[in-house]
């Protein structure tokens, strides 16, 4: 799981290394989740951008926001600028 593995998830402010991470230019728990709602993209794992974020997940999950994750879900990588993120799906 991702919050055990990944002590730099910047989901995982539980963390030194994750606290200190979501500090710098990667997003937060709360853009992640309007990028979400705005545009159904979701955040991509930061080890593995080829999958949703457990982190991500299980701390949506949590304040009781499902996010469905199919083969048309298009993930957000930390290389994906704002332009990519709101383009029209």
């Amino acid at each position: 799981m991702c919050l055990k593995s990944c002590k730099g998830c910047p989901i995982n402010i539980t963390t030194e290394q994750g606290e200190k991470n979501s500090e710098y230019c990667l997003p937060s728990y709360g853009d992640a989740v309007k990028w979400f709602q705005e545009t159904g993209k979701v955040w991509a794992c930061h080890a593995n951008p080829k999958k949703a974020c457990d982190g991500f997940l299980i701390r949506a999950k949590y304040y009781g926001i499902e996010i469905p994750i199919d083969e048309k879900t298009v993930l957000i990588t930390e290389q994906t600028t704002l332009e990519q993120i709101y383009e029209i799906i």
